[in-house]
């Protein structure tokens, strides 16, 4: 694994200067990083902070691709012994979903396929469907689809009560 720079490293500084956020993907650190990965607990407030975004796979979909970055980050990041499971649960999705709840960033959002990897009857099984745009492929963009109705997800009352848990129980609440 080779960490290439993305973004040049004045852009940070001038962000700060001009008030305008940053946005944190754990996956994807700051070359100056010392780790593989962001730790949330150190993202500066004006940020977002997100474990996955449009342009890569989804939690679920990297957590079966990359075994080598899987258990380094259940052993360091997740703090937790033994060999990682080789499919992301949904107990492992809402570790990784609490981690940014809890980061003291402005804002945390997440892919709704991230979301929906922490209830097994929600989560696609397929997590490489999920990615929504493949930047490789000119063909592989926006074409993502929800397998899971809106009128479905509307319906499903324990979803949207653990999600308001979660957003309550790390302080996010809107009480600004």
């Amino acid at each position: 694994w080779i960490r290439r720079p993305m973004i040049p490293a004045c852009v940070a500084g001038v962000l700060d200067k001009l008030g305008i956020m940053g946005l944190r993907i754990q996956r994807m650190p700051p070359p100056s990083a010392e780790s593989k990965f962001g730790h949330c607990d150190s993202y500066p407030y004006m940020s977002v902070c997100t474990a996955s975004c449009h342009d890569m796979s989804t939690v679920a979909g990297w957590w079966e691709e990359d075994q080598g970055r899987r258990q380094e980050f259940w052993n360091n990041i997740l703090q937790r012994p033994g060999e990682a499971p080789h499919k992301c649960t949904p107990e492992v999705a809402t570790m990784i979903t609490e981690q940014h709840l809890w980061a003291p960033s402005c804002f945390a959002i997440f892919p709704i396929q991230d979301l929906f990897a922490m209830e097994d009857s929600l989560a696609n099984h397929n997590p490489k469907a999920d990615q929504i745009n493949w930047p490789p492929n000119p063909a592989h963009y926006w074409r993502w689809r929800s397998k899971v109705s809106v009128e479905d997800l509307l319906k499903n009352n324990n979803f949207a009560d653990r999600i308001k848990n979660m957003v309550l129980n790390c302080g996010r609440d809107g009480g600004y």
